[in-house]
């Protein structure tokens, strides 16, 4: 890999150190015989995280890497990753809320093939982070990591391993999984991350004006208690 801008493969990696803290954490969920799903919120956080995150790079990452040369082959490769993986926490979150067809998954298996397939789909995301990096100039390197972190927190908090990933019907899919996963979250009660929203900008002094409260600088302030 080049001496290049190493944004996009640390934003990566800082991601899947984060996703794999919260599928320990998720496998050390201990219900009990009055209440089987004790704690599920932990599965929750996980769910929600790394489907946030797998939906990013489907809206973001692979589009930039189908523009390289050999592009679609590695996209297809990942993308077989991350299906594999999505069908598996489609799973999870089936096995969360005691779904009769999955009375034949100890919850002991059903992880250790979660973890293992997100190991994999890492492997795959960090060769199409490697190979942008190798390929673009620092300035678009940055705005692909700026776009991720940007479009993440937003993007539909269930895994849909059966719609369409890339291309415009990728994006139109996408746009309707936000609305219907934000409805069952909501009837479900089900926990998932919260988007980071940005500060709110200081209104100016013509917004003061018109919101009746006005903000005096710590100088003027200061100069106003002052003897004459």
């Amino acid at each position: 890999m080049s001496t290049k801008t190493a944004c996009l493969t640390d934003y990566v990696r800082s991601t899947h150190d984060d996703l794999a803290a919260r599928l320990a954490t998720a496998r050390q969920m201990h219900g009990t015989r009055d209440d089987p799903r004790l704690e599920r919120h932990r599965i929750d956080d996980f769910l929600g995280s790394t489907s946030k995150h797998l939906h990013a790079l489907d809206d973001v990452l692979l589009p930039a890497y189908a523009k390289l040369p050999d592009g679609r082959t590695l996209s297809h490769e990942y993308t077989a990753s991350v299906k594999r993986l999505e069908v598996l926490l489609f799973h999870v979150n089936a096995h969360e809320y005691g779904s009769s067809i999955e009375g034949s998954y100890s919850w002991p298996t059903l992880w250790a093939e979660v973890d293992d397939a997100l190991a994999d789909q890492r492997q795959h995301e960090e060769e199409l982070a490697n190979a942008l990096t190798d390929s673009l100039d620092d300035d678009r390197l940055e705005a692909i990591t700026e776009r991720i972190r940007r479009v993440e927190p937003e993007e539909p908090s269930r895994p849909h391993p059966h719609q369409p990933h890339g291309g415009v019907w990728g994006r139109v899919s996408r746009r309707m999984m936000r609305t219907t996963d934000a409805f069952w979250d909501a009837a479900q009660g089900r926990i998932v991350p919260e988007p980071e929203r940005a500060p709110k900008k200081k209104p100016g002094l013509l917004g003061q004006y018109f919101l009746a409260s006005p903000r005096f600088a710590p100088e003027a302030e200061q100069d106003d208690d002052r003897p004459e």
